[in-house]
């Protein structure tokens, strides 16, 4: 799935595309490493990808389907998942 295609108002997404800045982001959180960080959205989980191997848990809540599957097959052995409701 490409970043440019499949925007969708109805979930107002907005994806972030800088790694840098995704990285900046992961370094920025005050837990320790190895606690639970909720990403609300995490879209294609490009700060999901940074979370991760900067040694935190991550449990993602993505409310758009596309992206649902998107996650499951790219994070499926990182990702907590939780029931959908």
């Amino acid at each position: 799935m490409n970043h440019e295609k499949g925007f969708s108002k109805k979930y107002g997404q907005i994806f972030l595309k800088n790694k840098t800045l995704a990285n900046l982001e992961a370094r920025l959180i005050s837990g320790a490493i190895g606690n639970t960080v909720l990403e609300i959205g995490p879209g294609q989980g490009m700060l999901t990808r940074e979370l991760l191997d900067a040694g935190y848990i991550v449990t993602a809540v993505e409310s758009d389907h596309r992206y649902v599957s998107y996650l499951d097959e790219h994070f499926r052995e990182d990702i907590e998942k939780k029931p959908s409701f």
